[in-house]
């Protein structure tokens, strides 16, 4: 009798622990899925004001804005920007969908919201995009990547 009963107590407290192991297993894979899909619409916002933001300095001679209003002219994003990479290490988008990469780019005014950013007073820096502590992709590296296409474009010193 007492072997049933603590064979009884074991199977309980086994199957107790087995489906907390498959809860947690759960739960995590649905945290996971959420960051992943926050991390991809962050990328693309990133991506869309660092877009019009180059597309603002190929239109003005190298200059970047330098301020939100200066920015939002470019609300209707080019397909493609004039200004090409002059060497192996510029390496920034020529389009809008390479940039994007392929996918639908957000309105540029809630990118920007959804995104902090910094401005250059006299336009010779390009702007800083920061995600305001939200995940972005890791493969390829959205933050590196952008600053490279900002920091890699030929700014109009005059």
């Amino acid at each position: 009798m007492t072997q049933d009963r603590s064979r009884l107590i074991f199977q309980v407290v086994v199957s107790v622990l087995f489906l907390g192991v498959v809860f947690t297993a759960i739960f995590g894979w649905f945290v996971m899925q959420n960051v992943r899909e926050t991390a991809q619409r962050t990328d693309l916002d990133m991506r869309c004001v660092a877009w019009a933001a180059l597309s603002f300095a190929c239109v003005n001679d190298g200059r970047f804005p330098t301020s939100a209003d200066e920015l939002f002219q470019m609300e209707v994003l080019p397909e493609s920007i004039s200004c090409t990479p002059d060497g192996t290490d510029s390496n920034w988008p020529t389009t809008r969908v390479e940039a994007m990469r392929g996918l639908e780019p957000p309105s540029l005014a809630d990118a920007f919201r959804r995104m902090d950013v910094a401005f250059s007073s006299d336009g010779t820096l390009p702007p800083r995009i920061d995600p305001r502590g939200l995940p972005t992709l890791v493969d390829p590296p959205t933050k590196p990547t952008i600053r490279e296409w900002l920091f890699s474009f030929p700014v109009n010193d005059a």
